[in-house]
């Protein structure tokens, strides 16, 4: 309800520049692109447990935007995309998959709709 407190996952580029995260990400995506480094931004952040899952917190993968326009976003075919996905849904499963948190371990996502 802040209006200050703009969620970055539901912006219009128009409202780009009056979110602070928007703004400082644009800045560091800048930074790294102005010396031909590639970047790669992960968001963690926090999610209300679905109610029926008593058993894991899952953990989302969620690139749909990627999945959608990999070759407008960093150039990388769709192939390239989906195996990031799968690597990712590994890595997280591997290391935090031992983890239990309030009775619950931590379980990867890829398809968090």
């Amino acid at each position: 309800m802040d209006k200050k407190n703009l969620d970055p996952n539901f912006l219009y580029q128009s409202e780009w520049s009056k979110s602070p995260f928007s703004t400082a990400l644009l800045k560091f995506k800048s930074k790294f692109r102005d010396r031909r480094i590639p970047c790669f931004h992960v968001d963690f952040h926090g999610k209300n447990d679905r109610k029926k899952n008593k058993k894991t917190h899952n953990i989302d993968i969620g690139i749909q935007p990627f999945l959608e326009h990999p070759t407008e976003a960093v150039g990388w075919s769709l192939n390239e995309v989906i195996d990031l996905r799968t690597v990712a849904k590994e890595a997280i499963n591997t290391n935090l998959g031992k983890l239990v948190i309030r009775g619950k371990r931590c379980c990867a996502n890829e398809d968090p709709r």
